[in-house]
C-alpha cells in the first residue's frame, strides 16, 4: 500500500512534468492516467488492514527511503533529517542490543523533551523493545520504585538510557 501511495505521487509529479514540458499533450490523457492510478490507490486503501501498514519502524524506514533529507524533528537550536534520525536511532539500537539482557523488554529513558530523547525512543523501538519515558524531574524515590519493580520483573537491575543534549548513555540502574 505504501508502494502504491508512492506510485500515485510519482504519477502525479510525472503528469505535472508532462504538462510543463509538453504543453500540447491533451489534458484528457493526463487526467485519464491519474484516474487509473487513483482508482487503484482508493481500492487498496479500502482493503488495508493494520497488518498491511507494517509497524512504526517499517513506516519510518519508508519515510527515510522516500525523503531522507526532509526535516524529521527540530528544536530551536537544531534539527535532524530523517536520515540523521535513522542513523542516530540505529546507533542507539545497537548499543541496547549489545548491553541489555535479552529478557529486559522495557528500557526506561530518562530525559527531557529533546531531539536526543526522540532519537532514543526510536532506538529502543528499533531494538525490538518498548520504552518507559521518565522525566528528569521525576522524584528520585518514584524513579527508584519504578526501577525496583522492573528489577523484580526482569530478575536483574534494568539498564536505562540517560539522555541529555550532549550524549545518550546506557547504564545499569544499580
Amino acid at each position: 500500500e505504501i508502494t502504491r501511495c508512492l506510485e500515485f505521487r510519482r504519477v502525479l509529479f510525472r503528469s505535472f512534468e508532462d504538462l510543463i514540458s509538453n504543453p500540447h499533450k491533451e489534458l484528457g490523457t493526463i487526467y485519464q492516467e491519474m484516474r487509473i492510478v487513483r482508482s487503484s490507490l482508493v481500492s487498496s486503501i479500502l482493503n488495508m488492514t493494520p497488518e498491511s501498514l507494517g509497524n512504526v519502524v517499517q513506516r519510518l524506514a519508508c519515510t527515510v527511503a522516500d525523503s531522507p533529507e526532509r526535516v524529521a524533528i527540530s528544536d530551536p537550536e537544531r534539527s535532524l533529517s530523517y536520515r540523521q534520525l535513522w542513523d542516530t536511532s540505529d546507533r542507539i539500537a545497537r548499543m541496547i542490543l549489545t548491553k541489555c539482557p535479552r529478557q529486559q523488554d522495557i528500557v526506561p529513558i530518562i530525559g527531557d523533551r529533546s531531539i536526543e530523547t526522540i532519537a532514543s525512543m526510536w532506538g529502543v523501538l528499533r531494538s525490538g523493545k518498548a520504552f518507559l519515558m521518565l522525566s528528569e524531574d521525576t522524584p528520585i524515590h518514584l524513579r527508584q520504585s519504578i526501577m525496583n519493580s522492573l528489577s523484580s520483573h526482569f530478575g536483574a537491575a534494568p539498564w536505562q538510557l540517560e539522555v541529555d543534549r550532549k550524549s545518550t548513555r546506557l547504564n545499569s540502574s544499580h
